[in-house]
This record gives C-alpha cells, sequence and structure tokens, in this order.
C-alpha cells in the first residue's frame, strides 16, 4: 500500500508541474499591409515597390499599373516610414503611418506620376452577413473630383473625394452594376457592367486615370480587388 500512495504521489507531482508548464511564444507583433498601384502614367509602363522602412514588403516588388500585391507581413509600429518608389530611383511619394498587430491594411498609390499621392486605409476583414457580399470604394483619379459610388441601383456614397477611400457596404450576393460617377459631371465615370459578387467575399473598387485622357492606361478606369 505504501508504494502505491507513493506512485500516487508523484504522478500528481508530475500533472501539476506539466499544468504549470509556461509558453515560450510571446504576443504577435504581426500585422498585414497590401500595396496597390493606382498611380496612373500615361502611356509608360512604370512598376512600383511598395516599402515600409527601406525594406520592400513581401509581394509589393514590381508591381505594374492597376495590380496589387495580396497582404504582406510586415512588423507593429508607429511613426513607420511607408514608401512607393520606382524601383533604382528615389521614392515616388512616402507617408508616416501606424501599424498594429492583427490588423489589416491597404495603401493605394494614387494621383499620377507627376502628382503621386498615397491613401492609406484600415481594412475590415471581418465576414459579411449570409448571402451578403461586402464592397467599398477607393477614388484615386487625379482629376480630384468628388464621387457617387453605386452598387446595382443602390446609392452607397456620395461624398467620396479624392484620395479616399469608403467604409464598407453590404450588398446582396449576385451580379450587378458597379460605377462610381462625378457629382458635376456623371459623363466622367468608372462603371464595370456587370460585377459577379460572391457571398462572404470582399470587395474594393478603385477609381483610377483621367477623363482628359481618351486612349491609353489613363482613361477613367474602374478595377475590383478581391480583399478576402
Amino acid at each position: 500500500m505504501k508504494y502505491v500512495i507513493l506512485i500516487i504521489m508523484a504522478l500528481s507531482g508530475m500533472a501539476v508541474f506539466a499544468g504549470c508548464h509556461k509558453s515560450s511564444s510571446g504576443p504577435s507583433t504581426a500585422a498585414s499591409v497590401m500595396f496597390v498601384h493606382g498611380c496612373a502614367a500615361g502611356t509608360a509602363a512604370v512598376v512600383l515597390n511598395g516599402e515600409i522602412n527601406g525594406t520592400i514588403v513581401g509581394g509589393a516588388a514590381n508591381l505594374s499599373f492597376l495590380s496589387n500585391s495580396g497582404y504582406g507581413t510586415v512588423t507593429q509600429g508607429n511613426g513607420l516610414n511607408l514608401v512607393f518608389a520606382v524601383s533604382g530611383l528615389s521614392p515616388l511619394d512616402s507617408q508616416t503611418v501606424s501599424i498594429t498587430a492583427g490588423n489589416h491594411y491597404t495603401a493605394f498609390a494614387s494621383g499620377s506620376i507627376t502628382a503621386p499621392s498615397i491613401c492609406f486605409t484600415a481594412d475590415d476583414l471581418t465576414a459579411p452577413a449570409a448571402g451578403y457580399a461586402k464592397v467599398r470604394f477607393a477614388n484615386l483619379s487625379p482629376d480630384k473630383f468628388t464621387t457617387t459610388c453605386f452598387a446595382g441601383s443602390s446609392e452607397l456614397d456620395s461624398t467620396l473625394a479624392y484620395n479616399q477611400c469608403s467604409g464598407y457596404f453590404q450588398v446582396p450576393a449576385g451580379s450587378m452594376k458597379i460605377g462610381m460617377y462625378d457629382q458635376t459631371n456623371p459623363n466622367n465615370s468608372g462603371v464595370i457592367t456587370s460585377q459577379a459578387l460572391t457571398a462572404g467575399k470582399i470587395y474594393t473598387f478603385m477609381l483610377t486615370g483621367t477623363a482628359a485622357a481618351t486612349t491609353g492606361t489613363s482613361v477613367l478606369t474602374l478595377t475590383a480587388i478581391i480583399n478576402k
């Protein structure tokens, strides 16, 4: 009986020791940033790198116009130097940003190569309600007009100024017309006549280019990005 008691005591001690084991992993410092090239360059094929504190973020090298990097991992921090740069040249434009661990962000290169800007925004990637998709809009056109944004027949935003990104809107899944229109002249617009919106997905629609261009890559264009 004495030996049984000793064995039980030994096993109990082992169990307590295992239960008190401290994990060696600390809190995550990682966040995610997507870089989007929406900076019109006329007929020139200008590619951009997306950088934070001098380092190109994964997937953000040699971005062609209207392309994106997908979400690359970055380390959280305040006062970070976010840059869009033409490879091998000085920065096209830069912005000081703060990034919080666990969050998602998008950095848009906007405007034109001769007058560039950056639109940096936080992304809400929580799922929409069942049967719905989430959409938002980014006004990157160097024409700097205020846009009205539609999904199907629903007006979702009427005050989206240049270099701004709207909040998210839930819309029923399905195929529909998506448009961004100049408030003062609706003929200046970017339209996708039939965009498939899948339930559970999250989309960004970005307006790029200028009404002054009639051909080439700088015409007003609406482009869909799938965030998730």
